[in-house]
């Protein structure tokens, strides 16, 4: 799978855990069975936006906190994704980034 199935899988397993929720408690909870949670959480299976909402149901987060998985990545896919997000940006803002990355890695 993706590595966004990965960092998503990752993030819903952190929220799980910090619920002191165990895939068996959110599979209930959501009308799912816990192998299926167990998939999710590995980023072995895609699942639809149904089953993301009833995850962060079953989580008590809304659907955007589900998705903010950003510090899940290693830090290879994120050197990648800031390199994209840079990539194209004009002269002003890669000023900016750079000001607010020298300010950060002090």
């Amino acid at each position: 799978m993706t590595d966004t199935n990965t960092a998503l899988g990752k993030r819903i397993r952190t929220l799980r855990k910090r619920k002191a929720l165990t895939q068996e408690g959110l599979a209930e909870q959501i009308g799912t069975s816990s192998k299926y949670i167990g998939e999710i959480e590995r980023g072995k299976v895609n699942f639809s936006i149904d089953i993301a909402e009833k995850i962060a149901g079953g989580l008590d987060v809304d659907l955007s906190e589900l998705f903010d998985c950003g510090h899940e990545m290693d830090g290879a896919t994120i050197r990648a994704r800031i390199e994209a997000l840079v990539k194209d940006a004009d002269e002003k803002s890669l000023k900016t980034v750079y000001r607010v990355l020298k300010a950060v890695l002090r």
